[in-house]
């Protein structure tokens, strides 16, 4: 049965560009990384009230939850690890993991929660919990620079996205115009998985379509979805030595901006940003549009989306949006279901539906 969502609350505390949400573990908590130097966690069990903030030097460009934990990347390349959830006798200070020498985009962890990818830049970073600190371990080889333009320059390596396989012994890794490359962490090898190759338009070698704005992995790590710039999603199926072009849904977007895309409902469908106002949920098997969640106006970027799935109760999801200034919003979405019943839903659709302002 194909999930649907309805709007459950609206955030209008940041302002300008949304560039990362997520959801705690539990699904209490969200946390917002924004253009206005603020990363802010809300409270969604207290009708999404702000309990918590911290101001930076530069904009906050991604956020990751593990345990009560709070991982934030910023604009200078700083990641820290800050504890926003405790309780203020046993909250810990913020610690200062590493700085990298460019904007963190984005950061994933392994299924056990002790190692962590951080993608800045060109790199991808390795980092490792050992004895209760997380501590950098190395960067993992770039890939060749790839193709030809502008009178002979390169084009730049920039890595998107990054995810975890086999049991955490390699990861997979999205370039903007380098493919997918694929890295042993046993052998510390790293080779080309799909592209760039792949994706010429043969008609003029100086047109490129592959461009990678960010990927997802299923939950079963058995495919991958890619977000390409201007043109909507390609869908892959992992194999043993390389990637499997299965299929693509072309969602042309009038505007050359980086679009999310995550695996949702059990990695039935996927949801991804737009450049009209709408987040899509399209369905895996045929790449068939479900739903539009209705954002904002037809001229609004939806920049950033959160999903979670909490045991035993509605799952949620989260937009942001990202060239409304002042007018930014995030709001909130929850599944249609018989568990949006349940005392806890119906406890967080009365809150909110007090606090929230219409779109």
């Amino acid at each position: 049965m194909k999930s649907s969502y309805t709007q459950l609350g609206v955030l209008d505390a940041p302002t300008d560009f949304v560039h990362a949400l997520s959801f705690s573990l539990d699904g209490r908590y969200l946390a917002s990384a924004t253009n206005d130097e603020v990363v802010r966690v809300y409270d969604i069990q207290r009708g999404l009230a702000t309990i918590w903030e911290h101001k930076g030097p530069c904009p906050a460009t991604a956020v990751m939850w593990r345990d009560h934990t709070l991982f934030v990347g910023s604009m200078d390349g700083v990641l820290i690890c800050v504890y926003p959830t405790h309780s203020w006798i046993r909250r810990r200070r913020s610690e200062v993991i590493y700085t990298a020498d460019e904007p963190i985009s984005a950061m994933e962890f392994n299924t056990h929660g002790d190692y962590l990818l951080v993608c800045s830049g060109a790199d991808v970073l390795v980092f490792q919990k050992a004895s209760k600190k997380w501590k950098y371990q190395d960067f993992i080889p770039r890939p060749v620079a790839f193709g030809e333009f502008n009178d002979g320059d390169f084009y730049p390596i920039l890595a998107t996205s990054a995810h975890f396989l086999e049991n955490d012994k390699s990861c997979l890794i999205s370039y903007l115009h380098n493919g997918f490359w694929k890295v042993n962490f046993d052998t510390w090898e790293s080779r080309s998985y799909w592209g760039p190759h792949d994706s010429y338009d043969l008609g003029d070698s100086r047109r490129y379509f592959g461009r990678i704005a960010t990927s997802a992995k299923s939950p079963d790590s058995r495919s991958v979805v890619a977000a390409n710039l201007c043109q909507g999603l390609d869908w892959f199926k992992i194999m043993p030595d390389r990637l499997k072009k299965m299929s693509s849904t072309h969602q042309p977007q009038p505007i050359n901006i980086p679009l999310p895309v995550l695996f949702i409902d059990h990695g039935q469908a996927v949801i991804m940003g737009s450049t009209n106002g709408c987040a899509l949920i399209l369905e895996v098997k045929h790449g068939e549009k479900v739903q539009a969640l209705k954002h904002g106006s037809d001229q609004t970027w939806v920049t950033s989306l959160a999903y979670i799935e909490p045991v035993g109760r509605s799952r949620m999801i989260a937009t942001g949006d990202g060239n409304r200034g002042q007018r930014t919003k995030i709001i909130l979405w929850i599944e249609n279901s018989e568990k949006s019943s349940s005392k806890f839903s119906r406890s967080w659709i009365v809150i909110l539906k007090i606090v929230s302002r219409p779109p």
